[in-house]
């Protein structure tokens, strides 16, 4: 509403050329709407947002800072007087400040402002406002929508079934001359009526549930993994009779992860969320006797720090040093017991459940913290106000700015004590724990990548964006030595089991077998493992910077990447067939495509290029990560930067030559030579072989091979390669 309008032309003269002449041929013009002149004073609001974002994990950190912006733009609005329009997160009722905007809208036109005609603008489009400003139809729905994907009721959305495009279009209708409500109005859409506010749930008898109060609850609530005992205190876990054991839900796992002893220390931590002076008589020299503002300040709910401490554990023997300021009372409880009484809990990330706790307590980011309330402290402990306890950007962000030493050194020793926990087989029981172990050191990576280059400037952040994000030089030291230990087990220890084991199932995969349906059964689930070995690979290759290219990560990249292109089912019936979300692959092909595009084109040679190349359709095509059988010659596709062929003769251009400057012949190196030396190719369209390096892509006979889904199997006699 507040956008003016683009400057394209009709779509119905594109869809209809035999009748251009009947369709307005001019651009729309570059005139605001006349209703969102009077919006300036009204907001529509956030609703919960803030408080529902709280327990989502942000697992990247490009998608934390873009909620930390959305939020603080919701409150800079909020607190600069502006009233809320469309509140249906408060029910199906039009407030008054929607009335007034109504109000405020209809009278430069002179449309009627009575309150039964406020009333049917909302609900007919037929009325004089709709008509006027059709945008205002549209505004009113994006408003509703706004607010209803933000219901805590997970039932109260559509089935699952298919919908078009019309079922999406909502239908409004006023309940006053039925109901005798004020202002009240009904909305359906989807074939239903939608509720922006969580309802009472009707239950057997007479008595009804209460709504839910979250649509995701916290994952590191104790009381989640402890049902149906409500364990708020450590009080409530001494007195738990039979406390969880952890044990693994999932078909074909059975058995305890955890003693009584250890889960009984692992829900302890869990139950503490705040610093108590009372719990640390040793630390309290390590708090300053001022309070401090919040960009000096830790987050107190944080429960990571103690269960990462309590996985170091089972190798770390002696610690001589406390983190010099630290906020966390699970850390610390955990530093001050000695390592011999600290809970093993390894065994738990075999299990959906135990990952999840850990990444709930690491990603989770917690109570946002708006930017007009950074200089106000708590005036009690425990403090009576949640908010001020938040943090800026993230819980993680925070502990890495102002404590970072006990947790990196807590998820590097954990990196370490999985990778050598490897059988040799992707199908082994402590794979789930490599595995997991990969993603964890990758996704901390990539928030401690964004902390140095915010710190460095080399970030895309504007000032307003990366406030709050500025780390001391002795940090900053930390962080860059973590990082480099991060990298040497993602690319090296961590990297070499992922690729032994792509190996392994590579092999079999070419190994002849009498029995074809044999054959195509391992041919499928060694696919698939192979797919989320890829994805690891892609992951943990997310941060990569041009310096540290060389023939064999580029190689591993598009390797991997092509390989899911090409071999994974996207949107599948599985979504968990990766072990991670797919969006966080789109989003790690999105980071590194343009320096590895960039390598390929200015820093590899000739025969650099040939190598990855062939070893990416290699990989693609038959699962080996290897060199191909025959030696294509392999050049860029000329007016396309991500683009390279296998180009016939004909159609393969001179290269340039290399030409003197001010007077001096120009001289030939190895580098240089190998640059001049690099062909390519004209595209015709009958281009056989062609790799896109922008969405790493495989084309063969301008055809782009993609996964056959199940029911392509089931309906025809196809077999895979």
């Amino acid at each position: 509403m507040r956008r003016v309008a683009s400057d394209i032309p009709s779509q119905a003269r594109r869809c209809a050329p035999l009748h251009a002449a009947a369709v307005p041929s001019l651009t729309a013009r570059s005139l605001a709407s006349q209703v969102s002149v009077h919006l300036n004073d009204f907001t529509l609001g956030s609703a919960d947002l803030s408080k529902q974002a709280a327990t989502v994990p942000c697992m990247t950190p490009e998608l934390n800072i873009a909620r930390t912006r959305v939020l603080e733009y919701f409150n800079a609005q909020s607190i600069s007087g502006k009233q809320s329009i469309f509140t249906w997160e408060n029910g199906p009722v039009c407030n008054a400040a929607t009335l007034l905007w109504l109000e405020r809208s209809c009278t430069p036109r002179a449309l009627p402002k009575d309150h039964s005609s406020k009333r049917s603008y909302l609900v007919s489009d037929t009325e004089l406002l709709i008509k006027n400003f059709p945008e205002f139809e549209c505004y009113r729905d994006i408003a509703f929508y706004c607010k209803f994907f933000l219901n805590k009721d997970i039932k109260a959305f559509p089935s699952g079934k298919e919908h078009t495009q019309k079922d999406a279009r909502l239908q409004f209708q006023s309940l006053q001359a039925s109901s005798g409500m004020i202002n009240a109005f009904l909305v359906r859409g989807f074939g239903s009526i939608l509720h922006c506010k969580a309802l009472l749930r009707p239950a057997s008898g007479s008595e009804q549930k209460l709504p839910p109060t979250a649509r995701f609850g916290c994952s590191s609530a104790p009381s989640l993994y402890a049902f149906p005992h409500l364990l708020e205190t450590e009080d409530d876990v001494l007195h738990t009779v039979d406390l969880p054991s952890f044990a693994s839900t999932e078909a074909g796992q059975s058995g305890h992860a955890l003693g009584q002893h250890d889960a009984e220390l692992l829900l302890s931590f869990l139950t503490v969320p705040y610093l108590r002076g009372k719990h640390l008589p040793t630390a309290n020299h390590h708090l300053p006797a001022t309070p401090l503002p919040h960009s000096h300040r830790l987050p107190s709910p944080w429960q990571c720090r103690s269960w990462l401490v309590s996985l170091q554990a089972t190798t770390a023997s002696t610690r001589s040093r406390r983190p010099s300021c630290s906020r966390c009372v699970h850390a610390r409880s955990a530093e001050l017991l000695p390592p011999t009484h600290l809970p093993r809990l390894t065994p738990t990330l075999r299990h959906t459940v135990g990952s999840q706790l850990l990444d709930a307590a690491l990603f989770e980011p917690g109570e946002h913290l708006h930017a007009n309330l950074a200089d106000e402290v708590p005036s009690m402990v425990p403090s009576l106000e949640p908010t001020l306890l938040g943090t800026s950007h993230h819980l993680l962000l925070n502990e890495l700015r102002r404590s970072p030493d006990t947790l990196l050194r807590s998820v590097i020793a954990l990196a370490e004590q999985a990778a050598a926990l490897d059988t040799g087989s992707p199908r082994s029981s402590t794979a789930t724990i490599i595995m997991y172990c990969t993603r964890l050191c990758a996704r901390v990576d990539s928030y401690v990548t964004l902390l140095l280059a915010c710190d460095s400037d080399e970030s895309h952040l504007d000032a307003a964006t990366a406030h709050d994000l500025d780390i001391s030089k002795h940090t900053r030291e930390k962080l860059e030595a973590a990082r480099v230990q991060l990298r040497v087990l993602l690319w090296g220890a961590l990297g070499g089991v992922l690729f032994s084991w792509y190996t392994s199932l590579a092999r079999e995969c070419e190994e002849d077998t009498a029995d074809a349906t044999t054959r195509d059964a391992l041919l499928a689930a060694n696919t698939k493992l192979l797919a989320k070995i890829q994805a690891h690979v892609v992951l943990a290759m997310r941060n990569i910077q041009s310096a540290d290219l060389d023939a064999s990560r580029v190689t591993h990249i598009c390797t991997a990447l092509v390989f899911l292109t090409t071999r994974h089912e996207y949107n599948g019936p599985d979504p968990a067939c990766l072990a991670l979300p797919e969006i966080e692959i789109f989003g790690a092909l999105q980071h590194c495509r343009r320096t590895v595009l960039t390598w390929l084109r200015e820093c590899a040679t000739k025969a650099e290029l040939h190598a990855v190349m062939d070893a990416t359709i290699a990989g693609a095509s038959t699962g080996a990560r290897g060199t191909s059988h025959t030696s294509p010659t392999w050049s860029f596709v000329f007016g396309s930067p991500g683009r390279f062929a296998v180009a016939p003769a004909h159609l393969i251009m001179k290269p340039p030559q290399p030409t003197p400057a001010d007077g001096v012949e120009a001289e030939a190196t190895d580098s240089t030579t190998a640059q001049w030396e690099r062909p390519s190719c004209v595209d015709n369209g009958q281009l056989d072989l062609v790799i896109d390096v922008q969405l790493f892509q495989l084309t063969l006979k301008a055809a782009s091979p993609q996964a056959l889904p199940p029911h392509g199997l089931r309906l025809s006699p196809y077999h895979l390669p």
